[in-house]
């Protein structure tokens, strides 16, 4: 199975030196594909129970698990896998379940205490998008020994609550130790022949057209904050309180 140099790190998670992988980078990235892949193949060598997370327990059964089954198809036929609509299973007792994050009550608290005690790896999709409040309960709770956490986001804005939850310094692209951090964007894989001419042609005419967006969307940077106020040039300095 192919892996583009920057991901190597993360191939081998059964016998990976970090606790924590974050990957950054925005659309055609690779991100989720490449941490699919290493998910995949410790499956393979090891019985591993997942849990994949999103926002949503719904967005995760329509993409993630869908590419996952893609990517099995394509890359690991005739190896054990099988799917149902809930799950994604090995012969070896490996498997992949999912859960939704959007909403944290003491029902989904005591769950995810549940599910922590006994799961081998946890991988966060679209994590940019998980709140605050999800964030609080889950980093103190998936702490099973020797369990990885993995999540992969993009940038749209600065000081995200993932990025504070776990002590993420994008300036600097620095992590605590323990921490694989990560920032792929989509010109390395087309450097290697590996996005479709489509997705190319067109992030060129977003670039041409709309080069904000092209920088949010392909490029992972957040937007400026005066791009989004209601006023322009207004910050949040401008703010006064009497």
């Amino acid at each position: 199975m192919f892996f583009v140099k920057e991901y190597k790190p993360i191939a081998d998670l059964c016998n990976c030196p970090y606790d924590t992988i974050v990957l950054t980078g925005g659309r055609g990235s690779g991100k989720t594909q490449h941490s699919i892949r290493s998910i995949l193949l410790a499956m393979l060598k090891e019985k591993k129970r997942v849990c994949f997370f999103r926002e949503t327990k719904d967005t995760v059964a329509s993409s993630l698990m869908a590419e996952t089954e893609g990517i099995i198809e394509t890359d690991l036929p005739n190896r054990g896998f099988s799917s149902t609509k809930s799950e994604i299973t090995n012969v070896n007792g490996s498997y992949i379940f999912y859960k939704g994050l959007k909403e944290v009550n003491l029902i989904a608290i005591e769950n995810l205490k549940g599910i922590a005690s006994s799961t081998d790896i946890f991988f966060i999709d679209e994590g940019q998008a998980i709140s605050k409040a999800v964030w609080d309960v889950l980093i103190p709770t998936l702490r099973k020994a020797h369990s990885i956490l993995i999540v992969a986001y993009n940038r749209i804005a600065d000081n995200l609550p993932l990025e504070e939850a776990l002590f993420l310094d994008y300036n600097n692209m620095e992590a605590p130790k323990g921490t694989f951090y990560k920032e792929v964007n989509y010109p390395v894989l087309a450097a290697k022949g590996l996005l479709a001419d489509r997705f190319l042609n067109r992030a060129e005419l977003v670039k041409k057209n709309k080069p904000k967006e092209y920088a949010m969307i392909y490029l992972n940077q957040a937007p400026d904050e005066q791009d989004r106020a209601v006023v322009k040039g207004f910050r949040k300095e401008n703010i006064r309180f009497s």
